[in-house]
């Protein structure tokens, strides 16, 4: 692309694209990163990192009534459930009484009890909760941990895909900082 040609979002002094890896394959970042050399522009990462989302059997939102009674699964081997949670291991943290923002401001629920494989729950807010979107458990904190499997994986290509810039999502400790500069001394966080 040349200044005469590009889009206005080049010329209007854009100095790096995000790629947001909660909503990117890896297979995407290696195109945005090979469009970005090709332009010269920067790429940069940012991870999926601490967070908990929505996962949907088969829809793209589901929409909870007040006081209704649902179940949220560690996965969707019982065909019933129509809602999870990723990670799959995070219902094992959450507990009776346990409150969580679906969708972030979606829809919010109580967890009346944990059957192990899933969370009893029943809905305290109505609203619409789509897929791959943001959780907050409101009344507890959950450990999770700083990267994704694919975090790491697309960190790992950063040399790669000459990829210099990472943003952590949802960073907790110094930690992630120092793993992602071990991975590349170069990088900026």
């Amino acid at each position: 692309c040349t200044n005469d040609n590009c889009p206005e979002s080049f010329n209007a002094g854009v100095d790096i694209f995000r790629v947001n890896m909660s909503h990117s394959s890896i297979e995407d970042l290696k195109l945005y990163s090979r469009l970005g050399l090709e332009n010269n522009i920067e790429i940069g990462i940012d991870t999926e990192g601490a967070q908990i989302r929505t996962l949907l059997n088969s829809v793209n939102n589901i929409f909870l009534e007040e006081g209704e009674l649902f179940k949220i699964s560690n996965n969707f081997d019982d065909l019933s459930t129509k809602l999870a949670l990723y990670p799959f291991n995070i219902i094992n943290q959450l507990d009776k009484n346990s409150i969580i923002r679906l969708d972030f401001n979606g829809a919010t629920a109580l967890v009346e009890e944990n059957l192990g494989h899933c969370l009893q729950c029943k809905c305290i807010n109505p609203g619409k909760v789509g897929n791959n979107k943001g959780v907050d458990v409101l009344n507890k904190i959950v450990n999770l941990p700083d990267f994704t499997k694919k975090d790491i994986e697309s960190l790992n290509l950063i040399e790669d895909l000459n990829i210099t810039n990472v943003f952590i999502s949802f960073c907790k400790s110094k930690e992630a900082v120092l793993r992602v500069k071990k991975i590349s001394p170069k990088v900026k966080v």
